[in-house]
């Protein structure tokens, strides 16, 4: 079974959080929409989970191993084609609403999460043997 992992693991999670200083399940979408600067945040903030998103394809798709596996390969190539039309949407209508692109400080946070995740939280995660596993896969 997989391993049970709370919220502070999960990538969006974390950037809301460090971004709107409100966990996930307490951010208001009503005030989110009715804040044009919030509004503007989160459409940054999707953006960039997009992209982050399309890196780590680029990445597992020059692999070795993901190359050795063409199941592998024809997924993730599916997923390389698509993952385009879920950020380039939000960036192009950012810039005709005269909304900036992310940050110096919005940047950091993703990088902050990104390596703070992959280099230090998931090791650890891993090399914990009393991590604890779902009982059963949600339904």
């Amino acid at each position: 079974m997989p391993l049970r992992v709370e919220s502070s693991f999960g990538y969006v999670e974390r950037f809301i959080r460090l971004v709107f200083g409100c966990p996930l399940e307490e951010l208001d979408p009503a005030a989110v929409l009715a804040d044009e600067r919030q509004f503007f945040r989160m459409c940054r903030l999707i953006m960039m989970t997009e992209f982050r998103g399309m890196r780590q394809v680029a990445a597992l798709l020059e692999n070795r191993l993901v190359r050795r596996d063409p199941e592998l390969m024809k997924i993730f190539q599916v997923v390389e084609k698509d993952e385009p039309s879920h950020c380039l949407p939000y960036q192009s209508w950012l810039e005709a609403k005269g909304g900036h692109q992310p940050g110096l400080r919005e940047r950091l946070t993703d990088l902050w999460i990104h390596y703070s995740l992959v280099l230090i939280k998931i090791p650890l995660l891993f090399l914990n043997a009393f991590t604890p596993r779902v009982p059963q896969f949600p339904a």
